[in-house]
């Protein structure tokens, strides 16, 4: 026998153990319509990745586990049902042969999902809707930090640029500190743009005109009466040269933010 001809044999799934073959349970045809169901579980799901725990086609879950089996028999040089021909079909779909891996995809599809639904990666730890999915977060960046660190991880390059890609944050509480401190920031200018609005409203229109001329030019002298007239700003155009206007453009964005604020009272 040459190995030509094994070969051969193995691609149309000659079974060589005869005992192997009388109580064979994955028959071709058997094995050919699993082969479809994966297929259409991939065109609704869009991978091959069949959770171990699916319960709405349980069978479809042991059957891929099987084929993952078999798989590592035959790399081992042991006896086994997935020739060459299999393989092909299995991988031309995408089918993921090591489970490690498959399960690392089945819970970045998790991910995913919880990223669509809340806006980003920071599963919290006690997420009682998908504890495994928390813990599993945990630990990527655990290893991700063995990784940097050069010891063995199961991190890898792809991994981390494959997390990366959908906002993956490695260092959580520097992100929430960051979030929180942002927060803050806004809330703290939204209350300073918001006070001066009422400031303003309290303030009589001849004395507001009078503050708006100090900080037109602090250090020329200014006939309030000469702005009291709101077109009076704009026809003085000797201001606008002045080479402190631009020192105080900052004070009239400041009214603009006042007057857009205007509708939250």
């Amino acid at each position: 026998m040459t190995r030509e001809r094994i070969k051969m044999l193995d691609d149309i799934g000659f079974i060589w153990d005869s005992r192997e073959g009388r109580s064979q349970t994955h028959p071709p045809k058997h094995w050919e319509r699993n082969f479809n169901r994966l297929v259409k579980y991939k065109n609704v799901h869009k991978h091959c990745l069949v959770p171990y725990d699916y319960l709405v086609e349980p069978s479809l879950a042991r059957w891929v586990k099987k084929q993952r089996q078999q798989y590592k028999l035959r790399l081992q040089g042991k006896f086994s049902n997935m020739t060459q021909t299999r393989i092909k079909m299995l991988d031309d779909i995408g089918f993921i042969w090591d489970s490690r891996e498959a399960r690392w995809q089945e819970i970045l599809e998790e991910l995913i999902e919880y990223k669509q639904k809340n806006g980003d990666c920071m599963v919290p730890p006690n997420n009682s809707s998908n504890p495994h999915l928390a813990s599993w977060v945990k630990q990527q960046r655990r290893e991700y930090k063995l990784f940097q660190e050069g010891h063995s991880s199961n991190m890898t390059h792809k991994r981390i640029l494959i997390l990366e890609k959908y906002g993956f944050n490695w260092r959580p509480y520097t992100f929430k500190h960051n979030m929180e401190k942002n927060k803050a920031i806004r809330i703290e200018r939204q209350h300073t743009c918001l006070g001066g609005y009422r400031a303003e409203l309290q303030i009589p229109k001849i004395q507001q005109i009078q503050t708006k001329a100090v900080l037109i030019d602090n250090t020329k002298s200014c006939d309030v009466s000469d702005i009291t007239n709101d077109e009076g700003l704009k026809d003085d155009k000797h201001l606008k040269n002045d080479e402190h206007l631009k020192d105080n453009i900052s004070c009239f964005s400041i009214i603009c933010c006042i007057a857009a604020s205007s509708s939250l009272f």
